[in-house]
C-alpha cells in the first residue's frame, strides 16, 4: 500500500489553531509530504515545539508550508515577537508563499532546521506601471546553539530555486548564544535585515 498524500497539520480558513506542548510530526507520503500546512483565507497556526519530518523522496515534501493565499501564517515557538525555549528540529524544506508569514525560533541547543527556505516573490506594477515586487515574510530566530544546515533537503528538483532567503534573522544576544548556520547549498544565502550574533 503506498499512501500519495500525507498532512501532520492541514489549517485552512480564518482562525487560528494554537497546540501547547510537543508536536510530532512524521510524513512519509511518496507524492506530497508535509509537516505543517496553512492553507490561505486567512488560516493561522500557533505551536509550541515541533519535531516534523517528511520523505526525502516525495515529489513535494516540505516540513512547513505557509502558502500566503489570504494571509497564512505559522508560527513555532515564538509569538508576538517573543520567543520561548520550546524544542525545534524540522527535516524538511521550508515554504512562504506571497503573502504569507512563517515565524521560526530556533533557540535551544537540541533546535535544528535540516533543509533550505524557499520565499516566493512576484513581480507586478503599480497603477503608474512602476515595477513591484511582493513576497513571503519569514522571520527565523537562530540562537543558543541551535543549527541550521541550509541544504536542499528533497530528492526532488527545484524548478526556479536561486538560493534561501530569509527576511529578518535574528541571531544570538551574544558570541556565546550565537545559532550555527552551515552553509551547504551552492546558491546564495539571502538575509533582507540580520541582528545578533551568528557562526556561519
Amino acid at each position: 500500500l503506498s499512501l500519495n498524500k500525507a498532512y501532520g497539520i492541514w489549517k485552512q480558513g480564518e482562525s487560528t489553531t494554537t497546540i501547547h506542548g510537543l508536536t510530532e510530526i512524521n510524513a512519509a507520503a511518496a507524492s506530497s509530504s508535509y509537516g505543517v500546512y496553512a492553507s490561505g483565507y486567512g488560516s493561522k497556526i500557533q505551536l509550541d515545539g515541533l519535531k516534523a519530518a517528511v520523505n526525502r523522496d516525495a515529489s513535494d515534501g516540505l516540513s512547513i508550508k505557509s502558502d500566503g493565499r489570504g494571509g497564512s501564517k505559522i508560527s513555532v515557538n515564538v509569538k508576538d515577537g517573543v520567543t520561548g525555549d520550546h524544542e525545534v528540529q524540522l527535516n524538511g524544506n521550508i515554504y512562504t508563499g506571497v503573502d504569507g508569514e512563517t515565524n521560526l525560533a530556533l533557540t535551544t541547543q537540541e533546535s535544528l532546521l535540516n533543509g533550505v527556505s524557499i520565499v516566493q516573490t512576484e513581480t507586478g506594477s503599480d497603477d503608474d506601471d512602476n515595477p513591484v515586487t511582493e513576497a513571503g515574510t519569514l522571520n527565523l530566530y537562530l540562537q543558543t546553539g541551535a543549527v541550521w544546515t541550509n541544504e536542499n533537503y528533497s530528492s526532488a528538483r527545484m524548478k526556479g530555486f536561486s538560493g534561501s532567503a530569509v527576511s529578518n534573522f535574528t541571531g544570538g544576544s551574544d558570541a556565546a548564544h550565537a545559532g550555527v548556520v552551515f552553509q551547504k547549498d551552492a546558491n546564495d544565502l539571502t538575509i533582507a535585515s540580520y541582528s545578533g550574533n551568528t557562526k556561519f
